[in-house]
């Protein structure tokens, strides 16, 4: 059992029976028994009960056993990612805790110390690695922080000296003044738009634009800048598209970047990103502008402005960057809200203002009014850490993208193409630790960091991966029987590739092929598949193996994980509406203020006897969430109904091109006749397929339950590829109306035909586990095997590694149980695997592998009898 399994988890194992010719499974489930912490809070012994910079002083942590074991005693070891935090002691003891009792390790406490250059408001972390008595490890996190800082304070410094000044702190000379210059054309502006092609989920787009100033960012000079539509732009030229915001710094954000207001955002139609070269007080400026926020349905709309350096002077040369919001919104609760801040070229460093929603106590929260300034300063004292990192198993090459951490402090770097690192490290002694997923990892210890002085820490990581897959071409359905099916992905390896090979499998019959891809250069290779019949599901993947003999597959599993499309002529869509699906809030035109739609667990409201809203979704108590009008929680009739105008749910765009016999279905709830004016504002539903809005319902009668309505497409729009719907509730009559409506369980399709969806069962039988076989004595493979319909093929697989890949097919066809397989070319193991893969006429698919090794020293292979090293 691993020493981090956690307590009360329940572990399921499959107990085999065999007795004679007959064997019997069942399924236990064994409850996990074990302590398990939960953090309560801290005590720190220093100077007046609080951190401070310059302090040092013992800190206990109050912990909560909430396991279902009693504990009887545990150590600790106490982490923290902060540079300006240090240990005498970072070691502790607890002593029992009973289920749910409290403990502190007073009696063995830690000691840490505060540089004495860190700033007030600064939120260090801390992390407590503990293990019981028993064995069992469990991590704690907490956060503490340094002096009080308010809000009429700056946030920063970072290591390099940038500060962030919000618009409350009038204390100082550098706090700036909300002053929006409206530049979008359509609102009046004189600003030029970008160009961005970014209208909806996965359509994220950057454009580089020629600055009309050289610009110096982290002391670096540029004369471009990249911008995207996910509300960020960065130093230079970039065609890195990233929606998915983290805190700041980060491996997994752009170089040199500035971030405005960074989450996934889209143009929805109405706004766009546009930039305006201001003369006059020689600036840029950069304009979000009604960018529609992909989590939550609200309008972005923000500014970052870039000073000429040349004439807006600073002590470091470095320009003063401002932001100013117009109109912005958290409501990104699924990805961390937004981030707001800076970083810089090699992602050593960076001013954080805003991640997950949470701020320092320095900042203000983002609001409409709000501005914002960033200013270099002094930078804190520190020594510069460099070295290369290179490629062991392939004579030195440069290894790209390892990272750097510098355990105990807080720096994290990446290597560069040519190998390259380097950055910025508080002075002292750390080990350096350099991982790579293709690498085994490697520590350098006891590095010693200088003020002032540099260190060079170079690396040789050895190769334990095969070669890496990306961009690899995902097929959808498609009616197109003519074909090619065309398939590529980029393959790389940093020792180098020995080849790649493609194959498909389809329900049309044929068996597994194998296809040779074409090398269309810079590592990618391109594979097509001939067309297929209607009604055919095709099932595709890709293997590549190095020059050191180390094997992928892509996607991982390989062929029982295999991509999947079908070739035919029907279409499907559902969407219940327990996920967005893409479906968001908000469209052009809206002016309600209140009753936004939302997509919520809906809280019933009643007027006496009569429903307003509805209690539940269509389908309860399967389904829960639906888009409802406002869901305020008082249960009041008029707290949240629609109230201003109109407010609009918006469905995806829909690629219908080339489908015949639509139909479209939803059930809704409209109420507008139990408050004043009854009866006066009217529900609408319409559809776009490209050349314009069409009505499917626009009535003012009130339907208090939920109702299906359903037509065929035709009878509205055309099948193009963009077709879409939106459902509109307006209060546009006189004050004092209720207007509530609902929105669940939308249907487009032409076909309602079930398709087998169920896939087969199977359990490999033999070879045992711990058998061996030697001088010729080969073993057959059995398996047991089940489907609904019927098991039409399979294939079996074997492994030298213990399981770690499957490069060898021994057996493949409509084959019975037991089969033996096709042993010549595969290599003697004393860890060798056996796994059956079935499917059925659809290709729906199982795999089971043998629960233990057994040992092949038969002299058939290519081990040439001799057992691999292992």
């Amino acid at each position: 059992l691993s020493q981090d399994a956690p307590a009360e988890h329940f572990a399921q194992i499959d107990l085999a029976v065999a007795s004679g010719g007959e064997t019997w499974h069942s399924l236990l489930e064994i409850e996990i028994t074990g302590g398990s912490f939960l953090y309560l809070g801290r005590t720190y012994g220093g100077a007046g009960g609080d951190l401070d910079p310059g302090e040092t002083g013992s800190l206990s942590v109050n912990l909560r056993n909430i396991g279902n074991a009693a504990i009887t005693g545990a150590t600790a070891h106490l982490i923290s990612g902060s540079p300006w935090i240090s240990f005498g002691d970072a070691d502790g003891t607890y002593g029992p805790m009973a289920i749910n009792a409290v403990s502190e390790n007073t009696a063995d406490p830690f000691e840490i110390t505060v540089s004495s250059d860190c700033f007030l408001g600064h939120l260090a972390t801390f992390s407590v690695a503990l293990e019981t008595d028993a064995g069992a490890r469990d991590t704690i996190e907490f956060q503490a922080q340094v002096g009080t800082a308010s809000s009429a304070d700056p946030v920063g410094p970072d290591i390099y000296g940038y500060y962030a000044f919000d618009d409350t702190d009038t204390g100082y000379a550098y706090a700036p003044v909300y002053d929006w210059v409206e530049i979008d054309p359509t609102l009046g502006g004189s600003g030029a738009d970008l160009g961005l092609s970014d209208f909806g989920w996965e359509q994220d787009d950057t454009a580089t634009l020629v600055l009309p100033f050289d610009f110096v960012f982290y002391g670096e000079t540029f004369d471009r800048i990249s911008i995207c539509s996910n509300g960020w732009l960065s130093m230079g030229t970039t065609s890195l598209v990233t929606y998915r915001n983290w805190s700041l710094p980060t491996a997994g954000a752009l170089d040199g970047m500035i971030c405005g207001f960074w989450d996934n955002l889209y143009d929805a139609g109405a706004g766009g990103v546009f930039w305006w070269h201001d003369t006059g007080e020689n600036r840029l400026i950069v304009e979000w502008s009604r960018m529609r926020n992909d989590e939550g349905g609200s309008d972005e709309t923000f500014q970052i402005i870039l000073y000429d350096p040349a004439v807006h002077q600073t002590d470091t040369g470095d320009g003063v960057i401002e932001m100013m919001y117009s109109a912005v919104s958290q409501v990104d609760a699924t990805n961390g809200y937004a981030t707001v801040g800076l970083q810089n070229l090699d992602h050593t460093d960076g001013l954080l203002y805003t991640y997950w929603n949470q701020y320092p106590a320095a900042a203000a929260p983002l609001a409409t009014g709000r501005a914002l300034r960033y200013q270099a300063f002094a930078a804190v004292p520190t020594g510069r850490l460099e070295g290369e990192v290179t490629n062991a198993s392939g004579g030195g090459t440069p290894v790209k993208d390892a990272e750097i951490v510098v355990l105990g402090g807080g720096r994290t770097f990446l290597s560069s193409a040519a190998g390259s690192y380097a950055g910025n490290v508080p002075p002292g002694t750390f080990d350096i630790v350099a991982i790579h997923p293709s690498f085994a990892p490697d520590t350098t210890r006891n590095v010693v960091i200088v003020e002032d002085a540099t260190t060079i820490v170079d690396f040789s990581l050895v190769d334990i991966a095969g070669p890496d897959f990306n961009d690899t071409t995902v097929l959808t359905g498609t009616s197109d029987t003519g074909g090619p099916y065309t398939v590529a992905s980029t393959v790389t390896d940093y020792t180098g590739l020995a080849g790649v090979d493609f194959y498909y499998l389809t329900s049309a019959g044929g068996g597994l092929t194998k296809l040779t891809p074409t090398d269309l250069g810079g590592g990618v290779y391109q594979a097509q598949i001939p067309g297929q019949p209607l009604d055919t599901r095709v099932r595709y993947f890709f293997t590549a193996t190095d020059v050191l003999g180390q094997f992928t597959t892509e996607p991982a599993g390989g062929l029982e994980n295999s991509y999947d499309f079908w070739v035919d002529d029907s279409f499907y869509y559902g969407a219940d509406m327990e996920t967005a699906d893409g479906w968001t809030a908000g469209g052009a035109g809206d002016t309600a203020y209140a009753g936004i739609w939302t997509r919520v667990d809906p809280i019933g409201v009643w007027e006496g006897e009569v429903p307003v809203t509805p209690e539940d979704d269509h389908t309860p108590p399967d389904g829960v969430l639906c888009w409802v009008t406002g869901n305020a929680e008082t249960g009041q009739q008029g707290v949240d109904d629609v109230d201003g105008g109109a407010t609009t749910l918006l469905s995806p765009v829909f690629d219908l091109e080339g489908y015949s016999g639509l139909t479209f279905s939803y059930w809704r709830w409209y109420s507008n006749d139990t408050g004043n004016n009854p009866g006066e504002d009217e529900w609408v539903v319409q559809v776009n397929d490209g050349s314009g809005w069409t009505d499917i319902e626009r009535t003012p009668t009130s339907e208090r339950s939920w109702l299906q309505i359903t037509y065929p497409l035709a009878g509205f729009a055309s099948a193009t590829a963009t077709v879409q719907f939106r459902f509109v509730a307006t209060d546009g009559g006189a004050g004092g109306s209720v207007v509530e409506a609902g929105v669940d369980d939308f249907l487009l399709y032409n076909d309602l035909t079930q398709v087998d969806e169920e896939d087969p069962l199977v359990t490999v039988t033999g070879p045992l586990p711990g058998s061996a076989y030697s001088g010729g004595l080969l073993p057959a493979v059995a398996w047991d095997s089940a489907d609904n319909v019927g098991v039409t093929s399979t294939f079996i697989y074997y492994s030298a590694d213990g399981g770690v890949t499957w490069p060898y097919l021994v057996a493949d066809g409509a084959l019975t149980s037991p089969h033996d397989p096709a042993w010549t070319g595969v290599p003697d193991s004393d860890e060798a695997l056996i796994k059956v893969v079935c499917f059925d006429a659809v290709l729906n698919v199982d795999a089971d592998a043998m629960d233990g090794t057994f040992t092949l020293d038969a002299t058939t292979g290519a081990g040439g009898g001799a057992l691999p090293p292992r």
